[in-house]
């Protein structure tokens, strides 16, 4: 009888132009492709590099005309094969990428790709003073190598390590949602933790009793009331290292949309916000013309001509061009309703 293996049959078809994966389903006796984060059961093969971050399958194609000499797709003609390969040479001849001779005739891809820490950092590649190499990946003979070259030349600290000090960081930005869904950032990305950071915040109409403020690992306080919402997250259910790195690469791939509905958004609130100061203004405005008309009035023999005069011109001044387009209005309704 046969051994009957318990877990998860999951296949990966690694296609030159696209690739999937499928997993089997037992209690239904068949195969199901597993859709990709874009909801798609096909995945472009491609990768991407930019001066901040890599970029792999939908987001890496769709940048592929801006950015070609640093766009590999088609590497899997590149398996089994030699450098000197005459197939291998007629494609090398089409990309628009490069492809160099390696060690022991073996391909090698070669694109520009700057390190995301230097660009989070704002700094250039000659600020830094330093190179030190840990993890495994620091052993690739190819790696130093690249790494020297980037660094033009400065020595790496691969062997005794001097004393370093880490920092632990936030890995998004943190903030509160705000009026016309934006976001205002209390705690920019990569800030040195713990931190602690306060804003004081305005409520969008006048006599507003109650805001919605949603918290996340922050806290807030009704200036009002004195009432505190804070709440602590645990580890459960937080976000994955793969989860935040495809949430930074979205962001900088929407970025130009992001500024552009930032921009409206802003546009409305400015003009929502000075409408409001002109009606405000206007209320005020009139309410002292007429106060002050009134009490012209109580004093009846008291206020002198030209004060009452004054008084009247400022009136018109005020109401006359509302009068008047009140009036057009009207007499364009009566000539509707006589039609």
């Amino acid at each position: 009888m046969a051994e009957k293996n318990e877990g998860c049959a999951t296949g990966i078809d690694l296609g030159t132009t696209y690739s999937c994966v499928a997993v089997w389903q037992e209690q239904h006796n068949r195969v199901e492709i597993i859709h990709n984060d874009q909801g798609n059961r096909m995945t472009p093969s491609f990768v991407a590099f930019t001066n901040e971050q890599r970029l792999i399958s939908d987001a890496a194609k769709n940048q592929a005309a801006t950015n070609p000499e640093n766009t590999v797709f088609d590497a899997k003609r590149l398996i089994g094969r030699k450098y000197s390969d005459t197939i291998l040479q007629k494609d090398i001849s089409l990309w628009p990428f490069k492809v160099i001779d390696g060690v022991n005739d073996k391909p090698m891809i070669v694109v520009k790709y700057k390190d995301r820490c230097l660009g989070d950092a704002k700094i250039d590649e000659s600020d830094v003073h330093d190179i030190v190499l840990v993890g495994g990946s620091s052993r690739i003979p190819k790696l130093q190598e690249l790494l020297e070259e980037f660094f033009k030349g400065k020595n790496l600290c691969v062997k005794n390590i001097p004393d370093l000090v880490l920092f632990d960081v936030t890995p998004l930005s943190l903030g509160i949602l705000t009026k016309g869904d934006l976001m205002s950032v209390e705690i920019p990305r990569n800030t040195t933790i713990p931190v602690k950071k306060e804003s004081v915040y305005i409520t969008t109409q006048d006599d507003q009793l109650s805001a919605r403020i949603d918290v996340y690992e922050v806290s807030a306080e009704d200036k009002s009331t004195g009432k505190e919402n804070e709440i602590t997250i645990t580890n459960e259910g937080r976000l994955s290292s793969e989860e935040i790195k495809r949430m930074i690469e979205e962001a900088v791939i929407y970025t130009d949309e992001d500024k552009k509905y930032k921009k409206k958004v802003n546009a409305i609130n400015a003009l929502d916000y000075y409408l409001y100061k002109v009606k405000n203004h206007m209320k005020q405005k009139m309410r002292a013309a007429i106060t002050e008309a009134e009490n012209l009035l109580d004093e009846n023999q008291e206020a002198e001509t030209d004060v009452l005069e004054n008084s009247l011109d400022k009136l018109k001044s005020i109401f006359e061009p509302i009068l008047v387009k009140r009036k057009r209005e009207w007499d364009y309704e009566h000539i509707i309703l006589d039609d």
